[in-house]
């Protein structure tokens, strides 16, 4: 593996008191930075159970210097452990209490694979035997699974209110995660200070717990915060308090927010929330009943998540091309191309812990849907990933 350290799901860096700690009390998840032993990947989310009935082709969690480190279970040699790091092959032995925890499952997007039972765990005793560089063949495997379940995203998502309330589930889930994040980001000051020309008063359209919106209120704005989630909306008031800002909050959906509020100068999607509002049609209502709250001068700002073009081969591809087939010839109820699922963190493991997101390719995706709402979108900020739109002209 490389030197960079191991972190929690939250960012963590992935001590090993920290490691011992959290396993005492419940299962530990990562999210991986860098290849491991197979069939784990950078970017798979990797669970950690206290280490018990230890096994020859266990993936386990064991310390490296002040960190920790992911290794093989190769060997059991005169009641000690032979560790080997992968895929750099390099071993070393260990007794049964250098073993902080074990992995017991590896979530690889909407793969679960359970590496201690089963077939996996009878590859992993195979995978113990065999050259480091030969665990790439595991790694394949893996992925096979998805063959169980050919078309991800489903053809139909479900409705706009079934995907709405288990967005909200989903994050009532992560709040406690999701509070630990702090401060402006670099490109979110670059889009107030862009934005402040209009006016003091900003609403905060799914604010989360909190980060931006006591941000803004810090940079000097009036700010007004609305969210989906009411336990985000209650770890964002405790946060507002503890930094000693003023912030109204609100729980309320966009689409039906703002009755009896005077107008305001900025609306301030939160990143990656735009994306999170099902369908096209909803985003341009949402977009033309926000355009009303605006003074004069306002101006709504859509940060956007663009994501890369699918491979050709690849099973969201597969959907888009049905769905467009379906839609063609008149089929209802089928989910728009572009319409997915992606895959956030929590602190245990959720349900599911996918929630919906329009996938935007390129920019001018969004200023189409701006456009048709009656906005003009007046500016990209490319270091952003943001456009800045204001009502047309009458």
């Amino acid at each position: 593996m490389s030197d960079e350290a191991l972190k929690t799901v939250s960012g963590e860096r992935l001590g090993v008191d920290v490691a011992r700690a959290v396993i005492a009390q419940r299962d530990l998840r990562l999210v991986l930075p860098d290849d491991a032993p197979a069939p784990l990947e950078a970017g798979d989310v990797v669970e950690i159970v206290g280490a018990t009935a230890l096994r020859i082709g266990d993936v386990v969690l064991v310390p490296r210097h002040a960190d920790c480190a992911l290794a093989r279970l190769v060997a059991h040699v005169d009641g000690r452990w032979v560790a080997r790091d992968e895929p750099s092959g390099l071993t070393r032995e260990i007794s049964a209490g250098d073993v902080i925890g074990a992995v017991s499952l590896v979530e690889k997007g909407d793969v679960v694979v359970h590496l201690r039972q089963g077939r996996w765990a009878r590859l992993g005793r195979v995978g113990a035997a065999l050259p480091p560089c030969a665990g790439r063949w595991l790694t394949r495997l893996a992925l096979l699974e998805r063959l169980r379940r050919p078309l991800f995203p489903p053809v139909f998502m479900g409705s706009a209110d079934v995907l709405l309330a288990r967005l909200a589930t989903v994050y009532d889930g992560e709040a406690a995660l999701i509070a630990r994040e702090h401060g402006l980001t670099d490109e979110e000051r670059i889009v107030i200070d862009r934005v402040r020309h209009a006016g003091p008063r900003l609403l905060d359209i799914g604010c989360g717990a909190g980060r931006e919106a006591i941000g803004f209120a810090r940079a000097g704005f009036d700010v007004t915060a609305i969210d989906l989630v009411r336990a985000l909306l209650d770890r964002a008031a405790a946060a507002a308090a503890s930094a000693g800002v003023t912030v109204r909050w609100a729980q309320a959906d966009p689409l039906a927010f703002g009755a009896g509020e005077p107008p305001f100068d900025v609306v301030y999607f939160s990143r990656g929330v735009y994306g999170h509002i099902p369908g096209r049609a909803r985003r341009r209502a949402t977009l033309e009943h926000l355009a009303g709250l605006l003074a004069s001068r306002g101006v709504i700002v859509v940060p956007l998540v663009c994501f890369e073009a699918f491979p050709v081969l690849s099973r969201a591809r597969l959907v888009d091309l049905i769905r467009r087939a379906l839609r063609a010839a008149g089929v209802r109820h089928v989910s728009e191309p572009g319409d997915g699922y992606h895959r956030g963190f929590a602190l245990t493991r959720a349900p599911s812990s996918f929630r919906y997101i329009h996938r935007f390719r390129r920019p001018d995706e969004a200023a189409r849907e701006i456009a048709a709402a009656g906005l003009v979108p007046d500016a990209w900020l490319p270091d952003a990933v943001t456009w800045i739109a204001r009502r047309a002209a009458r």
